[in-house]
């Protein structure tokens, strides 16, 4: 019998009891003494010292030395690294169960308190700590330089008075550090963590990527250096040392030949069984933590629930022999040390799905420890952003789909929500974006607010707190995404702001998938709060108690106005490029804010105007948006012409006409000039000349500026040369082209644009051809001669290229090589006749010069290089190179 139940324990007791003969130098993993020393619960002071490039750990006895760097081991898996000028900077006093309490003199500590099986309180003069969660943490406790900085953890810290009583208290999340003055702990007697947060400081830091030296203190800025460095390092190696220990124990559990007699020898208790049935239990539940640990794959409901309920049954009825049961808590307690480096995280594994059903929660499910479960997750995300392999973009993601599970968990208690929101809040005011993954995360944090709202029941006075906290939360992080949308998708030229190139495409905004709906998501919301709690708002508003919301719900108002204004330009650019504030070289400038001229529109200014047009009853004109011209910064006009009733909107600037509709003689609605925006200044400028050179009363009467409402819209036909210039649908240059084309390509283009490089590159006005598609005009330069001479060939080349108004630039511009042989109209070329394509692609008017000053020395380049078959030539001015099909030729240039 005796045998029997000897080979059953062999076959089924814990990894702690198996690991002491698994290992061997072959294997380069940690052997016996290391093993035995990791596991260990005796608490050790260990001197640190710095051999080279590598750190060394020393026992000593507290009271030994002083002014140096420590670290204190509590368990396993928990210590802190220190470093203090005086002796005993620590002390460590147990309490009850699992409670100890940590009390601070003067020095800084950074504390890693992960064992689920210890709950700690740090206490120093002026602070308070109780252990939330699993952490890692920065306390600063040096005179005049007071910090508190989470990596991962959950705090709960309490203020103190100067009798050491707690008057104010808060959680302080992930990523947000804490700097205070003692001096001023009484003026947040009571406090929330708003007013905490204006006194002293509470903001979001990014220790991974930002400097550290606001964690460090400056009276011991080398030292404090210096332990962070030691920190980190040793936090590196315990990863590298103990992540895949608990698989190698398993794997060497399997092995043939093993030493149990050590194990006897070492464990004698685990062999000494009072009972069959004590041997029956033991077995169950130690397979059963087995089977836990050793799988790899994520724990689904089914699997985590029939262990949970085989391993607490077990443990109810070892109850009943007080000694077996304190045997195998330790013997769950080893398993779980053992399988804590390789539990935090497996490669890039989903941490939402693994932390699900994992060890720790299943240990702190079945013996009812200390730790809630609400934010395990938040903080394995963060252990893995700050020392780990997670990214920011990662860090992103995981955060939003957190918030996800969250909201479907319902999980965060009511008195904790508002801290959590100022983490939430935190968060995104430093790290928003324009990703999906940024813009989920404020969704899910309005809906977080909105179901925190609903789900509790509140006084008066609370429901104004709640409403002023929150109107001061979202004022900010809607400020900074209007700055980030500025800053993602405009680009500031001279004093205005325009649409980056790259979200202007085929005459449509191109934003990245999700982001418009996003934003009018976020907009929505705001809409929304506006009509469901319209009586509280308005009362709120109004209370004497709430002197603080008014200020917050204008700031935020505003930010939502803006943040319509931008979500409006991406869902109708077309219309808005009516709203300039344009000058005459910049035509196309898209302004990007409300008008600040310091001229105000009037109902008496656009009276004047609309006056000097003929068969216009100015009588009946109606300006229907007069209590908000100088908001709207447009006149929205109804009025009658040549008796037909017109509405339209003008824009000061240019005093562009846009969405125009008429009604006919029958009633009928005229919209076809809807889309057609039309600067009538910029008309008039084009008119005059050919007023002044019109020779009958006829063409006068055509070319008259007074007469343009009835000439372009009531009767286009009797003046086709005005309204042809303007049509929607694609003009192509002949012979009868439109004379405000001809005006255009004169004024704008040889006249302006072209005239910088008229000495290097004469254009003609036969090399011009325009045409206006969609009210953009589509400019081609074709067959313009150009010569490159060098001292050994002369190239004569034709030039074609696109030319765009806006940014005054060639774009894909080409080149033929005409041959010397050809003849009058037979012309023949060189390089079978081959297109010679020109990088970049895009070449501002002003630099054209400067950038095919040396083309002649590419051209001798494909001179000397071309072979017959060649399909593509290319010149890379960038480069310096030339390419013939997939080769390469650099330019020599001597």
């Amino acid at each position: 019998m005796r045998k029997i139940i000897y080979f059953v324990l062999v076959g089924l007791f814990s990894l702690s009891l198996i690991f002491l003969t698994l290992y061997t130098k072959e294997d380069k993993i940690l052997n016996e003494k290391q093993v035995k020393d990791f596991l260990s619960e005796d608490e050790v002071l260990y001197k640190i010292s710095k051999d080279w490039d590598k750190y060394g750990f020393n026992e000593v006895k507290p009271a030994e030395v002083s002014g140096w760097h420590f670290f204190q081991k509590l368990s396993p898996i928990d210590g802190i690294y220190y470093f203090s000028k005086e002796k005993d900077a620590l002390k460590i006093s147990e309490g009850s169960g699992s409670k100890a309490t940590i009390t601070l003199w003067e020095g800084i500590f950074i504390f890693s308190l992960n064992d689920i099986f210890h709950n700690y309180e740090i206490n120093s003069d002026f602070l308070k700590i109780k252990q939330a969660q699993k952490w890692l943490f920065v306390v600063n406790n040096i005179k005049g330089d007071y910090k508190v900085y989470s990596y991962n953890a959950i705090i709960d810290t309490f203020l103190l008075n100067e009798k050491n009583k707690e008057i104010t208290s808060f959680q302080l999340f992930p990523s947000l550090l804490f700097v205070y003055n003692p001096e001023y702990n009484e003026q947040v007697k009571n406090a929330d963590l708003l007013r905490i947060s204006t006194i002293d400081k509470i903001y979001y830091f990014d220790a991974k990527n930002e400097n550290k030296r606001l964690l460090i203190s400056g009276d011991i800025e080398k030292e404090s250096k210096e332990l962070f460095k030691i920190f980190n390092s040793d936090l590196e190696k315990k990863f590298k040392m103990y992540k895949n220990l608990s698989t190698s124990i398993i794997w060497g559990a399997k092995r043939p030949n093993i030493n149990w007699a050590s194990l006897a020898e070492n464990y004698p208790f685990l062999f000494l069984n009072d009972t069959k049935k004590d041997i029956i239990l033991k077995n169950d539940l130690s397979q059963n933590a087995l089977d836990f640990v050793s799988s790899t794959n994520s724990k689904d409901d089914n699997f985590y629930s029939k262990n949970k309920a085989n391993i607490k049954n077990s443990l109810d009825e070892m109850k009943q022999n007080e000694a077996t049961y304190n045997d195998w808590i330790k013997i769950l307690k080893n398993y779980y040390y053992l399988s804590y480096y390789s539990t935090i995280f497996q490669n890039n594994d989903n941490i939402l799905i693994k932390d699900k059903n994992n060890f720790p929660k299943l240990l702190n499910e079945i013996l009812n420890l200390w730790q809630a479960d609400n934010y395990v997750t938040l903080s394995d995300i963060y252990l893995a952003y700050s020392f780990y392999w997670l990214s920011f973009s990662s860090l992103n993601s995981y955060i939003d789909l957190y918030l996800w599970n969250l909201i479907n968990s319902k999980s965060i208690p009511k008195d904790k929500f508002w801290w959590f929101s100022f983490f939430l809040r935190e968060y995104l005011i430093s790290n928003i974006d324009s990703s999906s993954n940024s813009l989920n995360i404020l969704k899910y944090m309005f809906d977080l607010s909105e179901k925190y709202y609903a789900n509790f029941k509140w006084t008066p006075d609370q429901k104004i707190n709640l409403l002023s906290n929150t109107f001061y939360n979202y004022r900010k992080i809607i400020s900074k995404l209007n700055i980030i949308v500025v800053e993602s998708f405009f680009i500031k030229k001279d004093k205005w702001y325009v649409l980056k190139d790259e979200f202007w495409w085929e005459n449509s905004v191109q934003l990245p998938a999700g982001i418009l709906d996003n934003l009018e998501f976020i907009y929505k919301v705001w809409v929304s709060n506006l009509t469901s709690k319209k009586d509280f708002y308005y009362k709120a508003l109004w209370t004497a108690a709430s002197s603080n919301i008014i200020e917050y719900y204008s700031s935020l108002s505003k930010s939502y106005d803006s943040l319509k204004f931008k979500i409006d330009i991406f869902k109708d650019y077309n219309s808005y490029i009516l709203r300039l504030n344009l000058n005459k070289e910049n035509k196309d400038l898209k302004w990007l804010d409300y008008s600040n001229s310091d001229n105000q529109l009037s109902v008496s200014a656009i009276r004047d105007y609309m006056s000097q047009f003929n068969q216009v009853d100015i009588g009946s004109l109606n300006v229907l948006n007069n209590s908000s011209l100088n908001k709207d910064w447009y006149y929205n006009i109804s009025i009658i012409i040549s008796q037909f009733q017109f509405n339209f909107k003008l824009n000061p600037n240019w005093n562009t006409v846009y969405d125009l509709v008429y009604k006919d003689s029958n009633w009928n609605t005229i919209d076809k000039f809807k889309k057609l925006p039309v600067p009538l200044d910029e008309k008039e400028e084009a008119m005059a000349d050919l007023y002044s050179s019109a020779e009958t009363p006829t063409d006068k009467d055509k070319y008259d500026f007074k007469n343009i409402f009835y000439n372009l819209y009531v009767n286009p036909d009797s003046n086709s040369n005005i309204a042809d210039s303007w049509n929607p649908i694609a003009q192509t240059q002949t012979d009868d082209t439109p004379v405000a084309i001809k005006l255009f390509i004169q004024r704008e283009l040889i006249g302006k644009d072209f005239k910088y490089i008229s000495n290097f590159l004469p254009i003609k006005f036969s090399n011009i051809k325009v045409t206006i598609e969609w009210w953009n005009y589509i400019i081609n330069l074709l067959n313009v001669d150009k010569s490159f001479n060098s001292l050994n060939n002369s190239f004569s080349a034709l030039i074609n290229s696109n030319y765009d108004i806006k940014t005054h630039s060639f774009t894909n511009m080409t080149l033929k090589i005409k041959d010397e042989n050809g003849v009058g109209d037979n012309i023949s070329y060189k390089f079978d006749a081959l297109d010679i394509s020109i990088v970049p692609s895009n070449i501002e008017v002003r630099s054209l010069s400067n950038k095919l000053k040396d083309l002649w020395f590419y051209l001798d380049t494909i001179s000397s290089n071309y072979t017959s078959w060649a399909q593509i030539l290319k010149i890379d001015l960038n480069l310096k190179k030339v390419f013939i099909d997939s080769q390469s030729f650099s330019v020599n240039f001597n």
